[in-house]
């Protein structure tokens, strides 16, 4: 139950609060390079600079990056003065000339480039560009160089002991509504507050009315310098005590109630607070002072609470009901009374002023009079609600008005005349018990179950609208500001929806939301409810939300309520390769063949929460789609393959406000040089001509293998002309002879022509058989000489008279030219026999130092070679000559008709020798 919203919005709070600053710092230890900040400044990136005695240092939020003359050879002197951000860059004061960043890279100017001194003591933006004051006079930047300029009105200044700021009506006394001391720094931020650093502590002037607050952080401490960000946090910059910064937070919580377990708090007609605990009862905050009013309840647990009239509270516990007034008496109402169950889970207060309790066993409608008598009425299922387990209860008005209750079996409405209408999940309502009710700025009902399913009440039913992704963390209250927003109090922090986003979920189908909620880094004490209470928010006439937690109370100004607008910039502040740093350019960054490991390391630059802002990156080329990081600010691959990729990350600050472009970094992993396409192309041309060879020499085989071939055909053919062939015809004559002899009646001549005849075949099928089988020649005592002397003494050569001369140093030749050369012996004599009609044939065989030398001579008729290789049929000349190319030897005919021939082979003893 909430006020009116007539009284939620009579009143205003102060929008210079201090109570929603928050206040953190940090020194040497945290990273600073020095602790005497003397200018703070925010570059166009994001990136929030300090001007240190020790240097410069970039923060993102998280960790500072620090530049020097160590770092930066720019840097003549690490004592710097002064900083000023444009838009062309950075410019940093020193006591030994002026640096300017622009990009990454840092460059010096001095006296040689027009300044009047080297040694600067402060920076502004003039109406001509920058002015920069020096111990020598004033200089401008003409955009190239500096030129001398006269004196620059200063944007603040004091005069007897009067401050006055330019482009501010008024003006403040030191020493009487300005603390007593130095003004050192002067800035006034949006909303037209005047921020005053001095030399001891820091105040903040309202502009309108003079009014001046001190802020209790910096009480004390030297202020050099102060700068609001884009976001309207307040930097300070100290003598002593480092780096600082003020945020403005959403939430503020009250001293008094530190560590306590606030189950429900509500503001009393009076608009005092009422706050109750888990276990210390009542607390109440009246004219800004707590106090313990009330010590007689029921019990010291406090589970629900409403206010009554006259300034008092009607308060819920395990063990009855509490009527407190403003003096602190109680009435306590328990089952004596008539009360069907003592445990009071919620309470509403209807227009008349009864009051409506939440049982266990029913809803209870009291009445007390004047004289503090009590009367009870329960109704339960019996009467038409839709169950006796009574939850969270709220008291609308207008169409809608009248008590909504729910129940463990969905939600009950109890119109103004007395009706009773229930609905359950059949009518829209979300799956489970209902957790919160709440209404609308426009009047609607809105309700969420326990599978937090937020619906909305109309025509007669429930239309479903929005679901939370995260249905662990659930919702257990609800209400509405009056300004168009629910509040969602979770079981772990708090959840603003506006209700101008609800409208298209009703209108078409449900929406999906993410359950993120506003927590401890929003100012809330602790983010977690107490089971034991109803959580139920409070909106107060001043328009402030009081939220219940485990840890006191949250407290949100709905009227000055900070909202980050501002789209986080988003930088890369390190690339890494196998954990080896590498400088960052706008162009291709390349990566070598080998390196497995890439780092990235980014920030987004929110400084109203760094801790809460979340990420989101890609890796174009590689991911698909988006990774969401979280908080992480950091990304990791490994093992990338070759090619050109682009890395895009974008951040979401607090409000959930994402980055449009992000940050983006361009690298090509470079393929090994055996995934290059010079080498790929070289490797093809390998394997083709591989192929190619490898296809030659199959040619080459089989050519070789054809040639065998064709070579065992030929000496088969020369075999057979050599052996077989000269054997039948001399068989043939033979058997001639025996006919003639027979016809003639020589018988016994005839048996002698039979018995040679008989003894030629064997002849021949031995020697048949030799060259079939390839028989080795050289067997003992089977030497070519001797096989010689063989073939001359045969009978078929006997009418040629062959006489053999063998001479020289006997050799073992090879198998093969031994038998060779006796086949050409062989054909030559077998010539002389057929065609040469010869009479004698002289066989000569000479083992010469290097040759074996075969002669064989007739005294035929002789022949004409030319003729002779006309004649077809006839192919011994022929054969003899490739047996001696076969054994590398030389054959010579030498034959004239008339005059004999002569035969002679020369073999090479290195050819044949074994």
């Amino acid at each position: 139950m909430s006020a009116t919203w007539g009284q939620a919005l009579s009143a205003n709070t102060d929008p210079l609060d201090l109570r929603y600053l928050s206040h953190q710092s940090w020194s040497t230890e945290q990273g600073l390079p020095q602790s005497s900040v003397h200018g703070i400044a925010q570059t166009k990136d994001g990136f929030v600079w300090a001007a240190t005695e020790g240097g410069l240092a970039r923060f993102d939020g998280v960790n500072f990056t620090a530049f020097g003359h160590a770092e930066q050879q720019a840097f003549k002197s690490d004592d710097l003065c002064c900083l000023l951000a444009r838009e062309a860059g950075l410019w940093v004061g020193s006591s030994n000339g002026l640096v300017r960043r622009q990009g990454d890279k840092f460059q010096r100017y001095g006296v040689a480039e027009g300044l009047a001194s080297e040694f600067v003591l402060s920076l502004s933006d003039g109406p001509r560009g920058l002015m920069v004051e020096t111990t020598g006079g004033w200089s401008r930047w003409d955009g190239a160089k500096f030129v001398a300029a006269q004196n620059l009105e200063p944007a603040w200044k004091v005069v007897d002991g009067q401050l006055s700021v330019r482009g501010v009506a008024r003006t403040w006394k030191l020493g009487e509504e300005l603390p007593a001391g130095r003004v050192t720094a002067v800035e006034v931020d949006r909303e037209g507050s005047v921020w005053v650093g001095m030399s001891k502590g820091l105040v903040i002037a309202d502009r309108e009315s003079g009014a001046v607050k001190s802020v209790d952080a910096l009480k004390g401490s030297g202020v050099l310098s102060v700068m609001e960000d884009a976001e309207g946090n307040h930097w300070v910059g100290t003598e002593t005590t480092g780096l600082h910064v003020l945020r403005r937070l959403k939430f503020r919580s009250e001293g008094a109630l530190a560590g306590t377990p606030v189950t429900v708090v509500v503001q009393a007609s009076d608009g005092a607070m009422w706050v109750g605990s888990r276990d210390d009862g009542l607390r109440r905050l009246r004219n800004g002072v707590w106090d313990e009013p009330a010590k007689a309840l029921t019990s010291q647990v406090v589970l629900s609470m409403v206010p009554s009239e006259a300034g008092g509270v009607w308060v819920g516990t395990p063990d009855g009901l509490n009527l407190v007034r403003s003096d602190g008496n109680v009435q306590r109402i328990t089952s004596a009374e008539g009360l069907p169950d003592e445990t009071i889970r919620s309470l509403a207060v209807a227009p008349d002023g009864s009051v409506w309790a939440g049982t266990r066993r029913g809803l209870v409608h009291l009445r007390v009079d004047a004289a503090g008598r009590v009367s009870v009425k329960t109704l339960t299922s019996m009467d038409g609600l839709g169950g006796d387990l009574i939850g969270t209860m709220l008291m609308a008005r207008g169409a809608n008005g009248g008590l909504w209750v729910a129940t463990s079996q969905g939600v009950s409405h109890i119109a103004q005349d007395g009706t009773i209408a229930s609905y359950t999940a059949k009518d829209g309502l979300g799956d489970g018990i209902v957790k919160a009710i709440a209404q609308g700025n426009r009047g609607g009902i809105w309700v969420v179950t326990e599978a937090n399913l937020l619906s909305r009440f109309e025509d007669n039913g429930f239309v479903r609208a929005l679901q939370l992704e995260d249905r662990e963390n659930k919702v257990e209250a609800m209400v509405s500001d009056g300004r168009g927003s629910l509040w969602l109090r979770m079981d772990r922090g708090v959840k603003q929806i506006l209700l101008s986003e609800m409208r298209p979920c009703v209108a078409n189908a449900v929406c999906i939301a993410k359950a993120d909620a506003d927590g401890l880094a929003d100012g809330m004490p602790n983010s977690e409810v107490v089971p034991e209470g109803t959580s139920q928010p409070w909106l107060t006439t001043s328009g402030e939300l009081w939220f219940p937690t485990r840890g006191g109370v949250a407290v949100a100004d709905t009227l000055h309520l900070p909202l980050n607008r501002v789209p986080p910039p988003v930088a890369i502040e390190r690339f890494l390769i196998d954990d080896v740093a590498q400088p960052l350019t706008d162009g291709l960054i390349e990566v070598k063949a080998g390196r497995s490991r890439l780092t990235l390391e980014y920030a987004g630059l929110s400084f109203v929460a760094p801790g809460e802002v979340r990420y989101r990156f890609m890796l174009e080329g590689f991911d698909d789609h988006w990774t969401d990081a979280g908080v992480r600010r950091v990304a990791t691959y490994t093992n990338l393959p070759p090619g050109k990729y682009r890395f895009r990350v974008i951040a979401m600050n607090d409000d959930g406000v994402w980055s449009t472009e992000g940050a983006t970094l361009s690298l090509r992993v470079v393929p090994p040089f055996w995934r290059r396409w010079w080498f790929v192309a070289i490797f093809v041309l390998l394997v083709g001509a591989l192929l190619a060879g490898l296809y030659l020499l199959r040619l080459r085989r089989l050519r070789q293998q054809f040639d065998a071939v064709l070579a065992e055909r030929n000496r088969m053919a020369r075999e057979i002309h050599d052996t077989l062939t000269q054997d039948f015809v001399g068989t043939s004559l033979q058997l001639d002879l025996l006919a003639a002899h027979l016809k003639s009646g020589r018988i016994e001549t005839a048996i002698e022509d039979v018995r040679r005849t008989r003894l030629l075949v064997t002849e021949g099928l031995e020697e048949a058989r030799r060259s079939i089988w390839e028989l080795r020649a050289n067997q003992a005592g089977d030497t070519l000489p001797t096989r010689m002397s063989n073939l001359v003494d045969r009978d078929r050569f006997a009418a040629i008279s062959p006489q053999l001369k063998v001479g020289g140093a006997y050799r073992v030749l090879e198998a093969r030219v031994e038998r060779e050369v006796l086949r050409i012996t062989q054909e030559a004599m077998a010539n002389a026999l057929q065609h040469a009609q010869a009479s004698h044939c002289w066989v000569e065989l000479q083992y010469a130092s290097d040759a074996l030398v075969l002669t064989v001579r007739d005294n035929g008729v002789g022949f004409s070679e030319e003729v002779a290789a006309r004649k077809d049929g006839h192919f011994g000349l022929v054969g003899m000559r490739e047996r001696a190319s076969s054994i590398g030897g030389t054959l010579d005919i030498a034959s004239e008709p008339g005059a004999g021939t002569t035969v002679n082979l020369r073999v090479p003893l290195d050819a044949g020798t074994r």
